[in-house]
């Protein structure tokens, strides 16, 4: 996953969830005096970098090598008050000897994951990093949200094209989306990648009882969009503490 796309994926502005997370994790890095943040599927590492120039220690993990590959790389132009580390691991398996002030977890990177251990291991894991006390913070695409999926949409960014052809599952909650992009190069040359991507939805109720059961408290879930409901929302956000009483 994130094989073909990975080298396109800010060209083509999938990096703009970088706006729309940043708001809601800047408060609490700033009102918990955060000085470490763990970000699970950094990505190509946006929210990382945004991080790293408040001067916080960054750790940024993504499974996806190619997607690494280009974080590196815009960490050798990065000139920021702390440079951020990435690792490549699991972030349902990893093991750090070491805890963080903050976790995060963005752009629906938790509906990649596709079975229901396999999510509880991913919030156990968090909470195992986190110091008590700690924040965790991260989004998931509901049912709702997935069912836009079901289409076949085409569109154009700039002087680049995608052409996505998905499906929606509502008695499995399996989700698939194939993306064909043709992206203009510098100097008149073209390119053009596919990828097939799948997620599953995670119903409200089994998200709160993977994060009650795994120790957080405080557990807060809010639609993306003001105005809108659980119920109707298409990515709802979730803001769970680690209770103190943790190790």
């Amino acid at each position: 996953m994130y094989k073909s796309i990975a080298k396109y994926y800010d060209l083509l502005g999938w990096n703009e969830f970088h706006d729309v997370a940043w708001p809601r994790l800047k408060p609490l890095l700033e009102q918990n005096k955060s000085k470490s943040y763990l970000d699970l599927a950094c990505g190509t590492g946006s929210l990382a970098f945004t991080v790293s120039r408040l001067g916080i220690e960054v750790v940024g993990i993504d499974k996806s090598p190619e997607m690494l590959q280009m974080a590196t790389r815009r960490l050798r132009l990065f000139k920021g008050r702390a440079k951020p580390q990435f690792i490549q691991a699991d972030m349902t398996r990893f093991s750090f000897d070491r805890q963080f002030d903050g976790v995060g977890c963005f752009f629906d990177a938790a509906n990649h994951i596709l079975s229901e251990g396999g999510f509880f291991n991913f919030v156990k894991n968090a909470a195992r990093h986190l110091k008590p006390g700690g924040f965790f913070i991260f989004d998931v695409n509901t049912a709702a949200g997935l069912r836009h999926w079901d289409a076949v949409l085409f569109s154009e960014r700039g002087k680049h094209a995608l052409l996505m052809k998905g499906s929606y599952d509502r008695h499995t909650r399996f989700a698939a989306v194939t993306i064909t992009g043709f992206v203009s190069l510098s100097g008149g040359k073209k390119d053009k990648f596919k990828e097939t991507f799948h997620e599953k939805c995670y119903p409200h109720k089994y998200v709160m009882s993977c994060l009650k059961k795994a120790g957080f408290r405080d557990i807060e879930a809010s639609p993306a969009k003001e105005g809108s409901t659980l119920r109707r929302t298409g990515r709802v956000f979730y803001t769970a503490y680690k209770s103190t009483g943790g190790k």
